[in-house]
């Protein structure tokens, strides 16, 4: 019988591109502690590296990248403007605390 697919169960496949991007602003910004980027410098970069217009970026969700990079270890927030709020969307990358439960 075959069953219904789980959420889990979908990867998020993005291409090189997208990842070598992510990778080369993480070690450009690392400041011992996080790396703090702008959306717009991430966009630039992997449409210039794939030849593609931003919309298109947009349009198959290649940005969506952080819970990849959660699964390999990060604590990644994406902060972009609310309501009424006027500033550029920002991605922080840092790294998880790790629980220590022997105190």
């Amino acid at each position: 019988m075959t069953e219904p697919i789980r959420p889990q169960d979908i990867k998020s496949i993005k291409p090189d591109e997208v990842i070598e991007v992510f990778n080369e602003l993480i070690q450009k910004y690392w400041d011992g502690t996080q790396a703090r980027f702008r959306q717009d410098e991430a966009v630039k970069l992997v449409s210039t590296k794939m030849n593609k217009a931003p919309k298109f970026l947009f349009d198959h969700h290649y940005l969506d990248i952080e819970d990849l990079y959660r699964q390999s270890g990060w604590m990644v927030e994406y902060d972009k403007p609310g309501y009424n709020e006027s500033y550029p969307p920002t991605f922080t990358f840092s790294k998880k605390e790790v629980k220590n439960d022997h105190l």
